[in-house]
This record gives structure tokens, C-alpha cells and sequence, in this order.
């Protein structure tokens, strides 16, 4: 999990909603064969970042920094990701 957010009022999560979100993920995919743990978390103040537009150079810019093994790791983000409709 990576949380990016603006302060700790806007944006920021903790740790116990991270297991609890995780929880429901697990009991989404219960009888499927596949189960997630929670390899790495980290947080990350980061105005520009927590409010990034979808495609944009500084959501890329985000996901550059903070992936963890792309390649064989599912790498969740938490911020307030702008849509572009």
C-alpha cells in the first residue's frame, strides 16, 4: 500500500484501515485460490501527488517512486486520484 496524501486531515490513512480494507479484499476472493498479504506499506506527504490527475506526469511521476517489484507485486495507491472525464 502506498498513502499519499495532503495532511493528516486530508488524506491520510492508517495503518489498522489499511488490515481492514485488506480483510474485505481477502473475503472478496475467499474460495478463489488467491489471498493477498500486505508486503510493504508507506505513506507519503506529497500536496502534488495526492491530487494528481489520472495520466498525468506527476501520477507517473508517484507510481515511479513508490513501486515496489512491479513485476510480481500488486502495488495499491491511496490518494485523491483527479479523474479526466
Amino acid at each position: 500500500f502506498h498513502v499519499v496524501y495532503q495532511t493528516e486531515l486530508a488524506g491520510f490513512v492508517q495503518s489498522v484501515d489499511l488490515d481492514a480494507q485488506l480483510a474485505v479484499l481477502n473475503a472478496a476472493y475467499s474460495g478463489s485460490g488467491f489471498s493477498f498479504e500486505r508486503y510493504h506499506a508507506d505513506w507519503t506527504l506529497n500536496d502534488l501527488w495526492a491530487s494528481a490527475i489520472q495520466d498525468s506526469d506527476a501520477e507517473i511521476e508517484m507510481k515511479r517512486s513508490l513501486a515496489v517489484t512491479p513485476e510480481t507485486v500488486l502495488n495499491v495507491y491511496i490518494n485523491n486520484l483527479q479523474f479526466v472525464q
